[in-house]
């Protein structure tokens, strides 16, 4: 289903919080825009929204503010020739849909669109109706293979997909459904041929958090090149609280021997960047917060090379209390930020083998 996400506020727009703020609600009922439009609530600009064509999509959300909210009200009134009426002291168009305050979801000519009354803290019930999601990961395994094994799946399900890349060996399975999909045939399909490389989520940091929970286990890490993101992407999730024991952000030689007691050894020249360092890490936060698993990384993600090491080499482990320890040497490529990220995937899946009767 095609969704157009319009700004028609003051300054809100341009507010690069706010607006990842509404991308996460609107991303909470699985609605994401394929289309983002931003125009500033003035009078001369009211052509510019008319002129669009709300017939190329199925939902349309319209994010105001109080200087404008009544004024889309207005126009879609006018559009549909329909009347205006007060509700909660808002002037709203009469024959709607659904109504919540500050929010009103209308039908203009089979186009669902909601107009929602924002302010730079508050975004008030989106209206639009949730939209099941399917998507799932798939861990090692290469792209062409996945392809041809899905391909071959899908066709009794009425089902489309598409595939990319996450990491290397991680795969995102973008689930498309129709009025003729059977969705439940088709996971049911998928959990029997990959088995154990199929991931039932499309976060694999919620999947780990879910895990967790319920095995009733807690997770630390020890983060040296990723300077916090991993616990960062963790502890956004709701719940995060109830497996998260905590971390430790190690980016200097010293605070690794102070914090994590990492031995001399492993902190002369390159060797802080080895496998040896990555474990050591591992080690001394998990019996700094007496957790169950741990993870850690160190690495160069700079733009140059560092002691001999290139950029782009990461080191990662993930331990647990019962003994078991796995390592992965990383080569990941791109900008610092974008090699963070991947870093930190890298990260989650590396625990995810860990301890399969958990995981």
């Amino acid at each position: 289903m095609k969704h157009l996400l319009i700004y028609f506020t003051k300054d809100l727009a341009y507010n690069n919080y706010f607006c990842e703020f509404v991308a996460r609600k609107l991303k909470a009922k699985n609605i994401f825009a394929n289309t983002i439009i931003k125009i500033n609530n003035d009078e001369s600009r009211l052509n510019a929204l008319l002129s669009i064509d709300a017939k190329k999509y199925d939902n349309i959300s319209i994010i105001t503010d109080e200087y404008s909210f009544s004024n889309i009200n207005k126009i879609i009134a006018t559009m549909k020739t329909s009347e205006l009426i007060l509700e909660d002291d808002e002037l709203i168009v009469k024959d709607y849909l659904k109504y919540s305050k500050h929010s009103v979801l209308l039908d203009l000519e089979g186009v669902k669109i909601n107009i929602l009354k924002t302010s730079i803290f508050y975004i008030p019930e989106i209206l639009h109706d949730d939209k099941s999601k399917y998507d799932f990961l798939l861990k090692d395994i290469d792209i062409e293979s996945a392809q041809i094994l899905l391909e071959t799946s899908i066709k009794p399900y009425a089902i489309n997909i598409n595939i990319y890349n996450l990491l290397e060996n991680l795969l995102y399975v973008k689930v498309n459904t129709n009025e003729y999909s059977d969705e439940i045939g088709f996971i049911e399909s998928v959990k029997s041929l990959f088995s154990n490389k199929i991931i039932l989520s499309d976060d694999i940091f919620a999947y780990v958090k879910s895990k967790l929970l319920k095995a009733n286990k807690k997770l630390s890490f020890a983060e040296s090149c990723t300077g916090g993101l991993i616990a960062s992407n963790f502890t956004k999730l709701e719940g995060a609280s109830s497996v998260y024991e905590g971390s430790v952000i190690t980016y200097s030689n010293k605070s690794k021997k102070a914090w994590l007691n990492v031995g001399e050894e492993y902190l002369e020249g390159a060797n802080v960047y080895s496998q040896n360092c990555a474990q050591a890490m591992a080690q001394g936060v998990l019996k700094l917060t007496k957790s169950n698993y741990a993870l850690a990384c160190t690495g160069v993600l700079g733009a140059c090379e560092d002691l001999g090491v290139k950029s782009g080499v990461v080191y990662i482990c993930a331990i647990s209390d019962e003994g078991a320890i796995l390592h992965e040497r990383l080569e990941l490529r791109g900008d610092r930020i974008y090699m963070q990220e991947q870093c930190a995937l890298a990260c989650m899946l590396l625990l995810t083998k860990l301890d399969e009767r958990v995981f």
